[in-house]
């Protein structure tokens, strides 16, 4: 409590004793210094005294500045409609003003005349009014995500309840302890954003609002295609990448997860006349200042047309029979090279069977000899003479068989041989008789 206000409740009290200045002019203001808000009602609570004998027919407050010439503030246009008097014409001399402007902040008197010639008081030295706004202020006004920043709520004067509370882009924060300042540390950027404060009971006056800007890298990166759904060929589909950042994103990059570099930058990637080929999964990459993100990726379909389809069974068909018969044709190959093979080797063991068997007969030949015995064929000219067929003689000629034979046509006469399957005559005719 100041000592002006102890003087001004101590006077009043001394008023309201009988015979105690109550033959004196006065007037005591309750309190002498008020600190108001911008928009707020002020009540200034005053008493008033003067002699017996004296009557009060008029009275009000005014601005100390009119003191050369006493106007009542209710008359003053820009106090039209907003104060009110709560005195009377006895003792109390309370006044109420509405709606306060900065405009406001002065010094204001009571004054109140009598029904004597001298009867006029103006008290001093009045109640002194600052009215004040709230003002939000931040540290700084630009953060990086994971800093510290601090937002205080300032006024011009001291405030009888100095406790504030804060809003964000106009709505209250939750689990909040009113006071100022108010800290995040660290900050993040879901603290982006507008930031007012109102002083307890006053929430309907909150300051001007004060803008916190969080630097941060990009968040919630993700991947819209449009049309939706399954895409048919030849068409064309436009991939969009949205990210939140800040500052904005810079660059957006676009990916397939089956390709090996970036496909296009910007944030919206058209695809026209598409194909087949075109089908995939596709994400983008969203990238500022501060660092970047990827998106998840989304599946593009892209549907077969139906002359496609045709085209491409027609195809698969053809390459089929061409495959089936290329192999049909390796297949006969092969068997006719087998088979031929074989009768080259079936030839080749005829061959040599046949050279083996001539072989053992030239071995036959080269051992016939004459029979033993026998006498030498005769000469032509005495086969001429000779003129008889019937006595013609018969040679024999006998074959030495290799060994393994049972026994040497030399060991045996042609009477042991005959009827021996194993004895081969070479010929039985005339000696010298030619054969064809």
């Amino acid at each position: 409590m100041s000592v002006q206000t102890a003087v001004s409740m101590l006077l009043a009290a001394l008023v309201l004793i009988p015979g105690v200045l109550s033959q004196n002019w006065g007037v005591w203001y309750n309190p002498g210094n008020i600190c108001a808000l911008q928009g707020s009602t002020v009540v200034m609570g005053c008493n008033y005294s003067y002699p017996s004998g004296n009557s009060v027919t008029q009275t009000f407050w005014m601005d100390k500045d009119y003191s050369n010439n006493p106007t009542d503030l209710s008359t003053l246009p820009q106090y039209v409609n907003r104060t009110e008097y709560l005195g009377n014409k006895e003792k109390n001399c309370t006044l109420r003003l509405r709606n306060l402007t900065t405009s406001d902040s002065k010094t204001y008197l009571f004054r109140f005349i009598t029904n004597t010639t001298v009867g006029k008081w103006t008290g001093k030295p009045g109640v002194s009014l600052s009215v004040t706004g709230l003002q939000a202020q931040v540290n700084s006004s630009t953060v990086t995500e994971g800093q510290a920043v601090n937002l205080t709520c300032k006024t011009s004067c001291t405030l009888s309840d100095p406790t504030f509370t804060w809003y964000r882009n106009g709505l209250l924060l939750p689990a909040q302890t009113p006071s100022s300042p108010l800290t995040f540390n660290p900050v993040s950027y879901e603290h982006d954003g507008s930031y007012s404060c109102t002083a307890r009971g006053y929430d309907n006056l909150p300051s001007p609002a004060v803008t916190l800007s969080v630097r941060y890298a990009p968040k919630n990166t993700s991947v819209s295609i449009s049309p939706s759904g399954e895409i048919a060929e030849g068409g064309s589909v436009t991939l969009t990448c949205s990210s939140s950042a800040n500052p904005p994103v810079k660059n957006y990059t676009w990916f397939k997860l089956s390709g090996t570099g970036p496909l296009y930058k910007g944030s919206n990637y058209t695809i026209i006349n598409i194909s087949s080929a075109d089908s995939g999964q596709y994400y983008c990459e969203a990238r500022n200042q501060i660092g970047a993100l990827n998106s998840t990726a989304e599946t593009l379909t892209v549907k077969r047309s139906q002359q496609n389809v045709v085209a491409w069974w027609v195809t698969a068909a053809v390459v089929a029979i061409v495959l089936v018969v290329v192999m049909v044709m390796v297949v006969v190959m092969v068997v006719v090279l087998l088979s031929r093979k074989k009768t080259l080797r079936s030839k080749r063991e005829d061959e040599s069977i046949d050279m083996d068997q001539q072989d053992k007969i030239n071995t036959v030949y080269a051992n016939v000899t004459p029979a033993q015995g026998h006498a030498p064929p005769a000469e032509e000219g005495d086969k001429e003479d000779k003129g008889n067929p019937d006595d013609d003689e018969v040679h024999y000629a006998t074959f030495n068989f290799p060994a393994g034979a049972t026994a040497s046509s030399s060991e045996r006469t042609p009477a042991e041989t005959e009827g021996d399957s194993s004895v081969i005559y070479s010929s039985v005719g005339k000696p010298g008789e030619r054969r064809p």
